[in-house]
């Protein structure tokens, strides 16, 4: 009896303990978004007139901030966002890179009134931003349908891509991919879309962005990246970390970086370490390993 009292207390405490980490770390992320919704609204990035450029892409004016000195650095953002949501990552990377941050067609200052939508037309029109700003190649970082662009983009045009880092990138929209609950929610925000007969601007907007979702990338396409990639995903992320894992094993020069304890938003809630590991990636040559080199250990 007393043993099994001691049980119950051990497992009581342990309860406590966990819950207690769980709060804590919580309360910790509550407070890094608190901090950035704070930069958000101070910051001058997205809203820069002195380093604000419209260039003429492809049908559109596409709205381009550029920061700091060094290789040049592609920052895309994901679907919904646009260049202020990346500010955290644009302050830190700025210190080394030259970074080119922009506006997507139809996001933020980049107005595009066509219905269609995609991340392979991202993709053609940053292959033509790259050329009309003289940049040869780039190092690339594309954040969740921002990362999708990124594949689009060192695939389609391999020689404008030196590395690329990929967080949070999908194929498709399947349960698969994405899991029932983000797949079936997808399709809820299409259908209610489409039902409306008598659209206003603003719906118009909201179903071409809910249809870039469904433009799907093949393997086949995976294939044709040249430029080594490194695939980022929180272990817990809205794409599963088995279709991260496909990616990767998809791309021939390429590396799996899995978060551990994090959803979709690494590059916020693990900025630091985030920013550290992709400028590693970036600065040091790829290694290409053997099969001796999967099971050899050298100490030195």
């Amino acid at each position: 009896m007393k043993k099994s009292i001691k049980i119950y207390s051990l497992i009581v405490l342990l309860f406590f303990i966990a819950s207690s980490n769980i709060l804590k770390a919580q309360a910790n992320i509550d407070s890094i978004f608190k901090s950035y919704q704070t930069l958000f609204k101070s910051s001058k990035y997205g809203e820069n007139d002195s380093v604000g450029k419209y260039y003429d892409i492809r049908g559109i004016k596409m709205y381009v901030e550029v920061y700091g000195q060094g290789e040049p650095l592609l920052l895309i953002h994901g679907n919904g966002n646009t260049i202020r949501n990346n500010s955290p990552l644009i302050y830190d990377f700025q210190k080394k890179y030259k970074v080119i941050a922009v506006d997507c067609r139809s996001y933020g200052k980049s107005i595009d009134k066509a219905d269609s939508l995609s991340d392979e037309m991202i993709a053609d029109d940053i292959s033509e931003l790259l050329i009309k700003m003289n940049h040869n190649s780039v190092y690339v970082l594309g954040i969740s349908s921002g990362a999708n662009s990124a594949l689009w983009l060192a695939a389609k045009y391999p020689k404008q891509v030196m590395k690329a880092a990929i967080n949070g990138a999908s194929l498709t929209s399947s349960a698969e991919t994405i899991g029932e609950y983000w797949n079936q929610r997808h399709k809820n925000l299409l259908d209610s879309l489409n039902l409306i007969q008598i659209k206003t601007e603003n719906d118009k907007i909201k179903l071409k962005k809910i249809k870039r979702e469904y433009n799907n990338m093949t393997f086949e396409d995976l294939h044709k990246i040249q430029a080594p990639t490194m695939i980022i995903s929180g272990d817990y992320d809205v794409i599963k970390p088995s279709h991260s894992v496909q990616i990767f094993e998809n791309i021939k020069k390429s590396y799996l970086y899995i978060q551990p304890s994090s959803g979709h938003l690494i590059a916020w809630i693990y900025k630091n370490e985030f920013v550290k590991n992709i400028d590693h990636f970036f600065s040091t040559p790829y290694k290409q390993f053997t099969e001796k080199d999967k099971t050899d250990w050298n100490p030195k």
